[in-house]
């Protein structure tokens, strides 16, 4: 995409219908059933490289129960902005991040700023998505081809099919509630299959 050396990218726009605080919206992975993953010394590097890249990062791998790779929407966001108008999608909209509207402090921030910021669970507590104004989110990726399930991470290519076992990646937004054992709310939740996990056995 243009300048930028991405795979796939995936763009969100819209208004909330009411206030939900920055702390409470968490995007990223979760699944139903367990997932495989990969051996111990290839496991924790990528662990690291997901906790370097999202460091309020939650994970669930557990053998039992839902998976689940968390982080808060506004931190891992990789280009975020907010308006007064609607934003236009077009087949090749570029997303820029632009953020003033959250205040003085967000005047001049750039993409990386606004990440470092709200790596602090006390800044993200302060900031929350509000009616009245348009919310864009772009989730350009140069990791994952969407069309193929190739993960590029550490110098080498991942098929994520075997891992998936038969379950979908997601493009969510999880409202995160009080109440632990409860149903979540989300934002947008849309699965994303590869075609060898629909194909029925032969």
């Amino acid at each position: 995409f243009f300048f930028r050396k991405m795979k796939s990218s995936f763009i969100v726009t819209g208004q909330i219908k009411q206030e939900i605080g920055f702390d409470k919206v968490l995007t990223g992975q979760e699944f139903c059933h367990p997932i495989k993953f990969p051996g111990l010394f290839i496991g924790k590097a990528l662990l690291k490289l997901f906790k370097f890249l999202a460091p309020l990062l939650r994970i669930n791998v557990d053998t039992d129960g839902t998976n689940y790779m968390l982080s808060p929407l506004a931190q891992t966001v990789q280009a975020f902005n907010i308006s007064k108008q609607p934003v236009s999608l077009q087949k090749n909209t570029v997303v820029e991040e632009d953020t003033k509207l959250l205040g003085e402090k967000f005047s001049s921030t750039n993409f990386a700023q606004r990440k470092k910021i709200f790596s602090n669970p006390d800044e993200l507590q302060q900031y929350s998505f509000k009616p009245g104004l348009y919310y864009t989110f772009d989730f350009y990726d140069d990791k994952l081809e969407t069309e193929t399930f190739l993960l590029h991470v550490l110098g080498q290519k991942y098929d994520l099919v075997p891992f998936l076992c038969g379950q979908p990646l997601r493009l969510l937004a999880r409202i995160d509630g009080e109440n632990k054992n409860a149903k979540h709310s989300y934002l947008w939740n849309i699965e994303l299959w590869h075609e060898n996990e629909t194909e029925p056995e032969q």
